[in-house]
């Protein structure tokens, strides 16, 4: 698992907001034909046991994210440049840096898998890169980030111990 750092410690350029679809969990459409989940929402409905209203119950969750993103850039920056997602949750903005390169072309390709450990819902998932001078100047070829299913984070886990 990866360690978050306070992104105000970081400076960091943005480069694209990550699709909500990606991070926040969408509930499951119930079938008319599944009646033990319509009686089971409507069980949900009528409980008398929910918290008061403006309680707010703070959840600890796990994320993993696989992101890769394609960089060319003007000139070959001499600084090491390196890949962070960057998010909002209940307990503040961090980020987690998912792969760092000492470039030595004008392109390159960081990428890697990390975890967050998250306080709530995540506001926002945004991929930033760091390592680079007020005038490097690059282009983003491609950006690929996406979660992986819990299914597939403990079958990737299995096989590697």
């Amino acid at each position: 698992m990866s360690n978050a750092i306070p992104a105000k410690l970081l400076k960091l350029r943005f480069v694209a907001e990550v699709p909500r679809n990606e991070f926040i969990d969408l509930p499951q459409r119930i079938e008319p034909e599944q009646t033990q989940s319509r009686l089971w929402f409507l069980r949900q409905l009528r409980n008398a046991n929910r918290p008061p209203v403006g309680h707010k119950t703070v959840v600890s969750m796990r994320k993993t994210f696989n992101a890769a993103v394609w960089l060319r850039f003007l000139q070959t920056p001499q600084a090491p440049v390196s890949l962070w997602l960057k998010y909002r949750d209940a307990s503040g903005e961090y980020a987690v840096m998912v792969d760092e390169m000492q470039l030595e072309s004008d392109a390159a390709m960081l990428s890697g898998c990390v975890t967050i450990q998250t306080r709530g819902a995540l506001s926002y998932l945004q991929a930033h890169i760091s390592g680079l001078r007020a005038s490097d100047v690059f282009s983003v070829e491609e950006l690929y980030v996406q979660r992986q299913s819990p299914d597939l984070n403990n079958e990737t886990q299995s096989h590697s111990a």
